[in-house]
């Protein structure tokens, strides 16, 4: 089974031992997959309520933490609001919600100003509820996330789990980042080796379909406009291509079993020229970026350095997301310029974001400290060509130089980029 078939059979466990643990590196989707996909597939059985521990300092914090997400969790459950944010409004819908779950949770107030002052000391939280519109009983699965991140001493932390797994009765999932709960010697060393033996039962580690992640990405972010949601759509192709590069569990998911998946969604989504086509083309005019690549390759076989073995890419969902939003004004101008040829533009700017943002793996090891030839070994496509100074000043420094910005433009221009 996946990762996803292992939580949704933990959860629909009638009486589990322990908590689960669902371990994964930073940025591979492990909130993602919780939030959406978890969280999707047992809409109709149960309620998902993610707490993060990160920065959280006390145990009166993190129970507080824990009652306010509960709370919200059950709005659309015990009300007639929906689960939607435009829903989620102050107004007469909001309050009469709000009151619903405290007549369940609380049934001597008569109205949520009766309990503002002690809403959150008096009402418990309860890992059944009953939604009104099924009538049907729901399981709440209890969320711990960024465990690895809690200011937290790790035997609290896990007394904590065990309170509400045990003693509670609630379906519990802790979240970490394996590299930090795994690192020995660490105090969060210490949280996982004490974990299996006392509160946690069962164990995953996330294997992510990472290409699953990023076609859900594009589709379901909320971006800038329009027309730029079209365009990442239309390039989806190609951004799964860069973030997959040079990592073989990437690589293996990316152009896998989900490139039928690409195929089909670039024939009916309706994107102008069509998906993949449209990418091919855009990369098949593209031949400076090949050029400076093939430069790049003759240049480490010429020094003897075996590229595959020595570079990789390091870098996650999270810095992909980031990178996507800020490409936005790079769209913008470039657009705005009539220039219709943005997959170089778009793959260059990736692959310099995604290395500057997590660096690059050099000999197994991190590394911030990467040339051009570095960047065009590991990413297809790249080429300095396509990524101005001003840009990458931008990136690195977070100060944009319009002048500078629109002079370099200009000169792409006339070159006929």
């Amino acid at each position: 089974m996946g990762t996803l078939d292992e939580l949704i059979h933990y959860c629909n466990t009638k009486e589990p031992m322990g908590a689960m643990f669902l371990l994964g590196d930073s940025g591979c989707g492990k909130t993602y997959l919780v939030d959406h996909e978890l969280k999707e597939a047992l809409k109709d059985t149960h309620v998902i309520v993610r707490v993060s521990l990160f920065g959280i300092s006390s145990f009166e914090a993190l129970h507080e933490a824990i009652k306010q997400k509960w709370f919200a969790a059950l709005l659309p459950v015990y009300s007639n609001l929906g689960s939607s944010d435009e829903q989620m409004v102050i107004g007469k819908s909001f309050m009469k919600a709000a009151n619903a779950v405290l007549k369940a949770v609380f049934p001597k107030v008569s109205f949520i100003g009766d309990a503002a002052d002690n809403l959150l000391n008096d009402v418990t939280v309860l890992p059944v509820v009953e939604d009104i519109h099924s009538k049907k009983k729901k399981r709440v699965v209890l969320v711990f996330d960024d465990v690895d991140c809690t200011q937290l001493e790790p035997l609290d932390v896990l007394g904590i789990i065990n309170d509400y797994c045990e003693n509670r009765d609630f379906h519990t999932i802790v979240i970490g980042n394996r590299e930090n709960v795994m690192e020995l010697g660490s105090r969060n060393d210490v949280l996982y080796r004490t974990a299996k033996e006392k509160s946690i039962a069962y164990m995953v580690t996330i294997r992510p379909d990472y290409a699953k992640v990023i076609s859900s990405l594009i589709g379901e972010k909320n971006w800038r406009s329009e027309e730029y949601a079209a365009f990442l759509k239309e390039h989806e192709e190609t951004i799964i291509d860069v973030f997959g590069s040079g990592n073989a569990d990437v690589a293996d998911s990316v152009r896998g079993a989900d490139r039928a998946a690409g195929d089909s969604s670039a024939a009916g989504n309706g994107a102008p020229g069509g998906g993949n086509a449209g990418a091919g083309a855009a990369r098949a005019e593209a031949g400076a970026a090949d050029a400076d690549r093939e430069r790049a390759h003759e240049s480490r076989s010429e020094t003897g350095a075996d590229e595959d073995a020595s570079l990789g890419r390091q870098h996650n969902v999270r810095s992909l997301s980031t990178a996507l939003e800020a490409f936005f004004r790079i769209h913008h101008h470039l657009t705005q310029a009539g220039i219709t040829n943005l997959e170089p533009y778009l793959r260059s700017f990736l692959a310099f974001y995604l290395a500057e943002r997590s660096g690059i793996v050099r000999d197994g090891k991190t590394s911030y400290t990467f040339t051009d030839e570095d960047l065009a070994g590991i990413y297809p496509g790249f080429s300095p060509a396509y990524l101005f100074d001003s840009v990458r000043t931008w990136i690195r420094d977070g100060y944009w130089d319009s002048a500078r910005f629109a002079e370099e433009l200009k000169r792409a221009k006339e070159a006929g980029r």
